[in-house]
């Protein structure tokens, strides 16, 4: 017989099981944050978790919800079928959370995932209600299917929420509570239950209890499964946000910049080394995507299509790999960089790192050593190792089209007077002045390098005899205007030898050494010449050479003397000096002259220790002559600019002074004008030779840049007029201008005037008349040797001695 059941509630366990439902529904949301941010075995933790509380939550709010209605004495729980409804909401929830935290997650999976999940709670409801034994119970069809759609939609709900981990948990867990509950109690309405006869039934597997009381145990279970997953979760947020705050410092303070950025390029996090490098703020950076400060695309987005293909089909050419870009600015000026581009899901979507360093100082450095290496510093004119390989390449291509090429060696005339008279600095200043002007007028593809030193090459792609002789001629007419430097005027000049391709040589090698040899054939003719490679040139320079090699031994093989010129007073004829002049006669070169092997000492500095010798034999001769009665006559030495310039000169020439016993006053030094000196050290030694009594003169005066201003500055005694304009003097073209201003000069300054290569009388009339102090020349006498000097000046004296 069957009884209907008039349903009643406890409201206390009502609110219990709504209770219950809330916290199922917070921690469910919490720990499906860690799913979502989780990957490999982890997420499948996080998500067997989610789905044990989530599905034991639902599971204790239906029982509760169920213990709260009020029921007749004597109805009981079937327990094998409670557990069976316990395990159908925990795999229902699985289900519901595997199909919706797949990594391409879509509407349709949601939808599928919540249905699943929505018809398993439905089925541990109703499993749940048929544990109710003594009681027949029968659904009303509206209100039981609306409970199964309310259900599924609870389900789908929660899934949501699951996923949108932007919404609040606190709101989330809300609306999931009240749907849970609401999908309940619809669902219990929907019941129409009468009591069975229990006189006659009984039931093995039935348990009686204080539905209260069970009830009581039932939420306490719940919560400490709860709690314990809560503060699981609690636990994993700390160590999550200490490895947050790790990458966090990481990001911080890497010398990298490091950009993530989604699919659709929008950038997402953005370090201090990126807004370093690109100029943005990272508040700035959030609103751009990567296609702006990596890849700008046309107007048509081509570029930035094809890129976002290559990311998202995670193209091997692109993901993990590095490579190097041109990446921009926020001013939009371009620079290099190299990136190594990453992608990794996170929260179900494909995220990107990119991995980017700036190239702007590493190419900077990569073209100055590329500079340093083959340009030259000073000029920014290619230097020998650019040079080599570009006349390589032009042989190549000229041997194979049958082109001529053309190479000019040039040089600066006396440039090493002009670094030793004004100064390395003066000298930077007209080297770099010169190879501009070289390299200023030049034919197409036409280059100038610079080999070492004051040394020059022309290179002339399809350049024949006519082009190359323009290009010298064109050089020497703008040397024309001297060069300005700190307001002085440089007259400066070259030299220049030019070899032909290919008749002169195939290699570079012999045209460049063929080059050099027809420079110095120019030099032979003076300043500003050139001249064409010749074969018979070969014998001349290897002569230069082979004077080089024999000079070094040249003393120890006693292969140097000194003859000695004598100097007359120009009014009385009386013999007033002599001046020393060193010869050379080897033995496989023969006799060398002064003017060969001179330059060719100095170049090489074997000037120095000839310069010391020359010294120390005249400083020798003079003592003798002196012992032997010869006392009011000075000796004259040439000196070299490379010999002022070394620091033990004045030392060795006190020396030498104290080792014969000498008064300094006939000692006399003569410089050549190019000598002229701005630098305070140089003018000091001079001043130092002045103050010892040694006797100063400015030699070969009249070709070079002096000034009274510098004849002033300088502690000097006398002036030797250069034998070229002396020789003018009886020549055609006669021009006595100059020599008349160097005497006037000279009585104004009360300094003495000597004139050298006097060869005729009326050279030697003129002179006297107009002044002129001392003379000497082969109308006097030519350079004598030390006995031919003695036997001629000295005899008188010698005998008197004997």
């Amino acid at each position: 017989m069957h009884h209907p059941i008039t349903e009643s509630y406890n409201f206390v366990l009502v609110l219990l099981s709504f209770t219950i439902a809330l916290l199922a529904s917070f921690t469910a949301l919490n720990l499906a944050r860690k799913v979502s941010s989780s990957e490999g075995w982890y997420q499948k933790s996080w998500m067997i978790c989610s789905a044990i509380v989530m599905g034991v939550g639902i599971w204790s709010m239906h029982f509760i919800a169920m213990l709260a209605c009020v029921l007749p004495a004597g109805v009981t729980y079937d327990l094998s079928i409670v557990s069976i409804s316990i395990i159908v909401a925990v795999s229902g929830a699985l289900v519901g959370l595997f199909v919706a935290f797949q990594k391409n997650f879509t509407k349709t999976k949601l939808i599928i995932g919540g249905t699943t999940m929505g018809f398993a709670i439905s089925g541990m409801h109703y499993i749940g209600m048929s544990a109710l034994q003594h009681i027949t119970i029968r659904y009303l069809p509206v209100t039981f299917i609306l409970s199964i759609i309310i259900a599924i939609l609870a389900s789908i709900t929660a899934l949501y929420l699951f996923l949108k981990r932007s919404q609040k948990i606190a709101i989330s867990a809300l609306i999931m509570g009240i749907a849970i509950t609401g999908m309940h109690y619809t669902g219990m309405a929907a019941a129409v239950m009468t009591m069975q006869d229990t006189s006659h039934h009984t039931s093995e597997n039935g348990v009686s209890m204080d539905f209260f009381v069970v009830a009581m145990y039932v939420a306490f279970g719940a919560i400490l499964i709860f709690a314990f997953s809560f503060i699981s979760s609690l636990s994993s947020d700390r160590r999550l946000a200490e490895q947050i705050a790790l990458k966090a410092s990481i990001l911080e303070s890497a010398i990298d910049g490091i950009l993530m950025f989604k699919a659709q390029g929008r950038i997402i996090e953005f370090n201090p080394a990126a807004e370093e490098i690109f100029g943005y703020t990272r508040k700035e950076a959030l609103h751009l995507t990567i296609f702006d400060l990596l890849f700008l695309f046309d107007q048509d987005g081509q570029d930035a299509s094809d890129l976002y293909k290559q990311l998202t089909q995670k193209v091997d050419s692109i993901i993990g790999k590095r490579f190097e870009i041109m990446a921009y600015r926020s001013n939009h000026a371009k620079f290099p960089a190299e990136i190594v581009i990453t992608n990794l899901f996170y929260a179900g979507k494909l995220v990107y790192t990119a991995y980017l360093r700036d190239l702007t100082e590493i190419r900077k450095s990569e073209e100055l050593i590329q500079k340093l290496a083959y340009f030259d510093h000073l000029t920014g004119l290619p230097n020998r190792n650019q040079f080599n390989q570009l006349i390589e390449d032009t042989l190549n291509h000229a041997g194979k089209n049958q082109e001529t090429v053309a190479v000019l060696f040039l040089d600066i005339y006396r440039f090493k007077w002009i670094n030793d008279s004004f100064g390395h600095l003066v000298g930077d200043h007209v080297l770099k002045q010169f190879s501009a002007l070289i390299s200023s007028n030049l034919p197409e593809h036409g280059t100038a390098s610079r080999l070492s030193g004051d040394e020059f090459v022309i290179l002339l792609p399809h350049g024949d005899r006519e082009m190359a002789e323009h290009q010298a001629l064109d050089i020497m007419k703008r040397l024309e205007i001297p060069l300005q430097v700190d307001g002085r005027e440089f007259d400066v000049s070259t030299n220049m030898g030019i070899s032909l391709y290919p008749q002169d040589g195939q290699s570079s090698e012999i045209l460049l050494k063929n080059a050099d040899q027809a420079m110095y054939a120019a030099k032979e003719q003076g300043r500003n010449n050139y001249r064409f490679f010749r074969k018979n040139m070969k014998t001349k320079f290897s002569y230069r050479v082979a004077i080089e090699q024999y000079l070094r031994h040249a003393i120890d093989n006693d292969e140097l003397t000194l003859v000695y010129q004598p100097k007359f007073d120009a009014r009385t004829c009386e013999l007033v000096g002599m001046e020393a002049l060193l010869r050379w006669n080897n033995e496989q070169l023969g006799c060398v002259s002064p003017e060969m092997f001179i330059p060719v000492a100095e170049e090489s500095r074997q000037i120095i220790e000839i310069g010391h010798w020359v010294l120390h034999t005249a400083a020798a001769q003079m003592k003798k002559w002196q012992d032997a009665g010869l006392n009011a006559v000075s000796m004259a030495v040439n000196i070299s600019a490379v010999q002022l310039h070394n620091e033990q000169f004045i030392p060795s020439i006190q020396d030498i002074l104290q080792t014969y016993q000498l008064d300094p006053k006939w000692l006399e030094l003569e410089m050549t004008e190019s000598i002229e000196i701005n630098r305070s050290s140089m003018l000091e030694k001079l001043r130092a030779l002045n103050r010892m009594g040694v006797r100063l003169a400015v030699d070969d005066f009249g070709t070079g840049y002096s000034s009274i201003s510098y004849l002033q500055k300088f502690p000097i005694n006398s002036l030797k007029i250069d034998k070229s304009f002396v020789q003018r003097i009886s020549g055609p073209d006669s021009d006595n201008s100059l020599i008349d201003a160097i005497i006037a000069m000279g009585r104004s300054l009360k300094l003495e005037v000597i004139a050298e290569g006097v060869e005729t009388e009326e050279q030697f009339a003129y002179l006297k008349s107009h002044g002129c102090h001392q003379v000497q020349g082969y109308l006097f006498a030519a350079p004598l040797k030390a006995e031919e000097f003695e036997a001629r000046y000295m005899q008188a004296v010698l005998n008197h001695m004997a």
